[in-house]
């Protein structure tokens, strides 16, 4: 089973369901299984058990929804025993509230199955959308009809009316309620990288294999490449150059492959150099004998680009199966290329999809380092 969000089910011989749950890393969570000291509930289920199939989804709030839609449907008798619908929860639109019975003149989401951590995905929600009853009577409705939205599987329009209520304020001049707004977009997509709601994965249990393959297909063809199986993604971190870290990401058939994983402490810099840092990680990185990738994706423009093209053929000059390098641009999500095209995609685009996944990745692996080194050089 993959190391990724998912959701799994035990079935009987006979193929009936007898329990759905919900995993933030599908193999290690069905492994927990085999451990000894089972609960005698847990052990009874597995002793009824004959196979196991599950369905990868691209995040927690995926596999949280996905569960709840499956138990709902399929009410499987070791999620439900001892337990009736009165007993399972509800969020409750417009209270806010986690219920366990429905009355009228309300809206429900759920149930959701016990243990789903609910409450805190609410709150979550409500803070990152801005849903407080001391707000203005229209713009508190507006912010909920948000979250209503977010629960029902609509993430991505939530994510596109934020974007635009974030452009209109940084238009307007009004930038600090411009970043507030762009740090709770950021808050949403780091927590869910979510792009379907559930009934999309009950239609195609192969749905993020499908698009993994779509992905690069697509990004295959935009860069004219022969093959395209193994991705590496760079990206720089740092405080006016101070603690500044490097990252090395490995996607393998659009999958991170983390035993690849690399993370560099910049050693030759201290001031703001992204172009000098970058050279330094990647020299670094050709040193290692792990095969090089098909591709290399830099978080930059053309500059950053050339810089690391240029350490690669002083270093492997010789060689003729170098990769490619491209620098993916932050705000017009624009390919800068080796051979110093532009190419302009368009927010649909899979094979962009797949390019910002890689970067957000860097990103975040990048700056968990560069945290690690500031709060290590306050403790001393």
């Amino acid at each position: 089973m993959p190391k990724s969000p998912g959701v799994y089910f035990f079935h009987q011989k006979s193929g009936k369901v007898v329990y759905v749950g919900k995993a933030r890393n599908l193999a290690d969570r069905v492994k927990s299984y085999f451990a000894a000291n089972l609960l005698p509930k847990t052990a009874r289920m597995l002793a009824e058990s004959a196979s196991i199939t599950y369905v990868e989804v691209e995040s927690e709030v995926d596999a949280l929804l996905l569960e709840a839609n499956y138990i709902r449907k399929l009410r499987p008798k070791y999620n439900l025993a001892g337990k009736d619908d009165k007993s399972l929860p509800f969020i409750e639109i417009p209270s806010l509230k986690i219920v366990h019975k429905k009355s009228q003149n309300y809206q429900y989401f759920g149930p959701y199955p016990p243990g789903s951590n609910i409450r805190r995905l609410l709150r979550f929600l409500q803070i990152q959308l801005n849903v407080f009853p001391f707000l203005p009577k229209d713009e508190y409705y507006d912010n909920l009809k948000k979250l209503t939205n977010f629960l029902a599987g609509k993430r991505k329009l939530v994510q596109r009316q934020l974007a635009k209520e974030m452009r209109t304020n940084a238009k307007a001049q009004n930038f600090e309620k411009a970043q507030n707004i762009k740090e709770r977009l950021e808050q949403i997509s780091y927590l869910t990288s979510a792009k379907h709601p559930p009934w999309q994965y009950e239609q195609n249990p192969n749905l993020v294999s499908d698009q993994r393959g779509n992905e690069i297909q697509d990004l295959q063809n935009i860069l004219n490449l022969n093959k395209l199986e193994k991705i590496e993604g760079y990206d720089i971190a740092n405080l006016s150059g101070k603690f500044a870290t490097g990252s090395q990401v490995t996607f393998i058939n659009g999958v991170p492959a983390k035993k690849f994983y690399r993370r560099y402490k910049i050693r030759l810099k201290d001031t703001p150099d992204d172009y000098t840092m970058l050279a330094e990680m990647l020299a670094r990185r050709l040193k290692s004998d792990v095969s090089l990738p098909e591709l290399m994706v830099i978080d930059g423009g053309r500059g950053q680009v050339t810089s690391v093209r240029e350490v690669i053929l002083s270093k492997h000059c010789e060689s003729k199966d170098l990769p490619r390098v491209i620098g993916l641009a932050k705000r017009l999500e624009t390919i800068y290329t080796d051979d110093g095209r532009e190419i302009h995609l368009q927010n649909t685009s899979s094979a962009l999809h797949l390019l910002q996944r890689l970067r957000d990745e860097a990103h975040r692996f990048a700056r968990r380092y560069h945290f690690f080194l500031r709060s290590k050089s306050m403790l001393s």
